[in-house]
Protein backbone atom coordinates (compact mmCIF):
# COMPACT_ATOMS: atom_id res chain seq x y z
CA UNK A 1 0.00 0.00 0.00
CA UNK A 2 2.84 2.25 0.92
CA UNK A 3 4.76 1.73 -2.23
CA UNK A 4 1.75 2.34 -4.45
CA UNK A 5 0.59 5.71 -2.63
CA UNK A 6 4.77 6.47 -3.37
CA UNK A 7 4.00 6.10 -6.85
CA UNK A 8 0.69 7.79 -7.13
CA UNK A 9 2.20 11.01 -5.17
CA UNK A 10 5.43 11.38 -6.42
CA UNK A 11 6.59 14.54 -8.35
CA UNK A 12 7.22 12.59 -12.27
CA UNK A 13 5.00 13.69 -14.73
CA UNK A 14 2.28 10.75 -14.78
CA UNK A 15 -0.95 10.55 -16.60
CA UNK A 16 -1.78 7.15 -16.29
CA UNK A 17 -1.59 4.60 -13.41
CA UNK A 18 -0.42 0.88 -14.60
CA UNK A 19 -0.78 -2.29 -13.11
CA UNK A 20 -3.15 -1.22 -10.68
CA UNK A 21 -3.69 -3.36 -7.26
CA UNK A 22 -0.88 -5.60 -8.77
CA UNK A 23 0.48 -7.93 -6.36
CA UNK A 24 3.96 -9.87 -6.44
CA UNK A 25 3.10 -13.59 -6.43
CA UNK A 26 4.46 -14.71 -2.87
CA UNK A 27 0.72 -12.55 -1.83
CA UNK A 28 -1.50 -12.39 -4.81
CA UNK A 29 -3.65 -15.36 -3.12
CA UNK A 30 -4.69 -12.96 -0.51
CA UNK A 31 -5.55 -9.98 -3.32
CA UNK A 32 -9.52 -10.16 -2.24
CA UNK A 33 -8.50 -10.27 1.65
CA UNK A 34 -5.57 -7.10 1.43
CA UNK A 35 -7.48 -4.64 -1.17
CA UNK A 36 -10.19 -3.97 1.31
CA UNK A 37 -12.61 -0.94 0.11
CA UNK A 38 -11.07 0.93 2.81
CA UNK A 39 -8.18 0.46 0.88
CA UNK A 40 -9.50 0.72 -2.74
CA UNK A 41 -10.70 4.40 -1.35
CA UNK A 42 -7.22 5.34 -0.32
CA UNK A 43 -5.91 4.30 -3.67
CA UNK A 44 -8.72 6.23 -5.60
CA UNK A 45 -8.61 9.65 -3.11
CA UNK A 46 -4.79 9.49 -4.33
CA UNK A 47 -5.34 8.95 -7.99
CA UNK A 48 -8.29 11.71 -8.05
CA UNK A 49 -5.85 14.33 -6.28
CA UNK A 50 -3.52 13.76 -8.91
CA UNK A 51 -6.20 13.49 -11.44
CA UNK A 52 -4.78 9.98 -13.10
CA UNK A 53 -5.93 7.33 -15.56
CA UNK A 54 -6.42 4.10 -14.31
CA UNK A 55 -4.31 1.05 -16.40
CA UNK A 56 -7.04 -1.81 -16.64
CA UNK A 57 -4.23 -4.15 -17.47
CA UNK A 58 -4.90 -7.50 -19.95
CA UNK A 59 -1.60 -9.47 -18.64
CA UNK A 60 -2.32 -9.10 -14.67
CA UNK A 61 -5.96 -8.75 -15.30
CA UNK A 62 -6.53 -5.61 -12.85
CA UNK A 63 -8.08 -4.31 -11.35
CA UNK A 64 -10.66 -5.90 -10.35
CA UNK A 65 -14.71 -4.98 -11.33
CA UNK A 66 -15.28 -3.58 -7.80
CA UNK A 67 -12.41 -1.55 -7.81
CA UNK A 68 -13.22 -0.08 -11.30
CA UNK A 69 -17.05 0.60 -10.35
CA UNK A 70 -15.48 2.66 -7.56
CA UNK A 71 -12.92 4.33 -9.23
CA UNK A 72 -15.81 4.76 -12.26
CA UNK A 73 -18.73 6.54 -9.56
CA UNK A 74 -15.60 9.27 -8.76
CA UNK A 75 -15.35 9.93 -12.23
CA UNK A 76 -11.91 8.52 -12.88
CA UNK A 77 -10.69 7.52 -16.78
CA UNK A 78 -9.40 4.37 -17.63
CA UNK A 79 -7.34 3.27 -20.45
CA UNK A 80 -6.06 -0.07 -21.65
CA UNK A 81 -2.54 -1.86 -21.60
CA UNK A 82 -1.26 -5.19 -21.82
CA UNK A 83 2.44 -5.41 -21.70
CA UNK A 84 2.44 -8.73 -24.09
CA UNK A 85 5.18 -9.11 -26.14
CA UNK A 86 3.59 -12.11 -27.59
CA UNK A 87 0.54 -13.61 -29.69
CA UNK A 88 -1.67 -12.41 -27.12
CA UNK A 89 -0.43 -8.44 -27.75
CA UNK A 90 -3.21 -6.26 -28.82
CA UNK A 91 -6.21 -8.40 -28.31
CA UNK A 92 -7.28 -7.02 -24.45
CA UNK A 93 -9.55 -9.51 -23.90
CA UNK A 94 -9.67 -8.97 -20.06
CA UNK A 95 -10.14 -5.26 -20.89
CA UNK A 96 -12.63 -5.74 -23.04
CA UNK A 97 -14.75 -8.36 -20.44
CA UNK A 98 -13.99 -6.27 -17.86
CA UNK A 99 -15.18 -3.07 -19.69
CA UNK A 100 -18.23 -4.62 -20.40
CA UNK A 101 -18.96 -6.03 -17.38
CA UNK A 102 -18.18 -2.60 -15.61
CA UNK A 103 -20.58 -0.49 -18.06
CA UNK A 104 -17.82 1.68 -19.00
CA UNK A 105 -18.59 3.80 -21.83
CA UNK A 106 -16.44 6.20 -24.81
CA UNK A 107 -16.43 9.29 -21.89
CA UNK A 108 -15.05 6.42 -19.17
CA UNK A 109 -11.43 6.59 -21.22
CA UNK A 110 -8.59 8.64 -21.01
CA UNK A 111 -7.67 10.91 -24.06
CA UNK A 112 -4.36 12.47 -23.99
CA UNK A 113 -4.21 15.71 -24.31
CA UNK A 114 -1.95 15.96 -27.10
CA UNK A 115 -1.60 14.26 -30.68
CA UNK A 116 1.19 12.00 -30.72
CA UNK A 117 3.52 12.27 -33.22
CA UNK A 118 2.75 9.90 -36.07
CA UNK A 119 5.76 10.40 -38.13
Amino acid sequence: MAHTLEVINNPEPLNIFGWPLFLPVCIARDYYTLWTKERMQTIIDALKRRNLAVEINDTAHTPHDEFILMAKEHELKFTFGSDSRNQQAGRLDYCKYIAKKCKLKRNDFFIPKRALNRA
